[in-house]
């Protein structure tokens, strides 16, 4: 009976240590995770990336079950961000909203996505052609990844910032197709000048230019003969953006037709 009491004890106390064992490295653990972070939040206020980075590393391999691991994933994302390394920010941004796509913060993640494709967009440097005139793959990417975070995440803090910037590259996007536009229309091509501007506005009609784009259309219309499709071009101004500034002129040119100024045949725009 003595045996078995002094086992008992025995099997206690070992059992108490464990316990108290685990308890001590699991609160460790925890507290590590949490100073690393805190260190490397310390790092990224002063923008000293490297050793922020450092610290973020370090939560992420050596704590990767820690309630902060998420947190220090994003902020790598942050930091690759700062650093205008855009390729390696987009990359950790996917992979983070693909790996807690119910995180808090995975809205900033894919806002931030999104604002990746304007580091790469091109310059507007006075002494540089253009940028409507050049390559538009970065903008066009960067209005796909803003729409996908609007249907995403319709209720984010970052919702205005996102239209904002969804707008600036509408406004873009369409100086690049008018310019394509009047490459066209140069060389009488109407077919494709107006396939370049119903594509504006189909796609950018927020980015302001309304009178060029169906005053553009009247006239590429009128050109091939097609009364019926140019004056529908104006209508459409007038019905739908009353307050632009080529209304006035929309009316006039919409009275001349209605008054068969406009003699039979293919006519040359003015």
């Amino acid at each position: 009976m003595r045996v078995m009491k002094k086992w008992w004890l025995y099997s206690w106390f070992c059992f108490a240590c464990a316990t108290t064992s685990t308890d001590h490295l699991s609160l460790t653990y925890s507290d590590e995770a949490q100073e690393n972070l805190r260190r490397g939040e310390v790092a990224y206020a002063s923008k000293d990336w490297v050793v922020a980075q450092r610290y973020y590393e370090r939560v992420v391999t050596k704590f990767p079950y820690s309630e902060v691991a998420a947190t220090a994933e994003l902020r790598l994302a942050d930091v690759d961000f700062a650093r205008a390394d855009s390729v390696s920010a987009r990359v950790r941004y996917e992979d983070f909203v693909k790996s807690h796509p119910t995180n808090p913060k995975a809205d900033w993640a894919k806002f931030r996505l999104a604002l990746t494709y304007f580091e790469e967009m091109p310059s507007e440097f006075f002494i540089l052609p253009p940028a409507y005139e050049k390559e538009q793959t970065a903008i066009r990417a960067a209005r796909s990844s803003l729409l996908a975070f609007l249907k995403d995440y319709p209720n984010s803090e970052y919702v205005k910032e996102a239209r904002e910037l969804l707008s600036k590259t509408h406004k873009r996007l369409a100086k690049h197709e008018l310019y394509v536009a009047e490459f066209y229309a140069k060389r009488k091509y109407w077919p494709a000048v107006i396939g370049r501007l119903e594509n504006i506005a189909r796609d950018y009609g927020d980015g302001g230019f309304e009178g060029d784009v169906f005053l553009g259309l009247y006239r590429a219309n009128l050109a091939l003969g097609d009364i019926a499709a140019a004056k529908e071009s104006l209508e459409r101004l007038l019905q739908g953006f009353p307050n632009s500034e080529a209304v006035k002129e929309a009316r006039v040119l919409l009275e001349r037709l209605k008054a068969k100024d406009v003699g039979g045949g293919p006519a040359v725009p003015e």
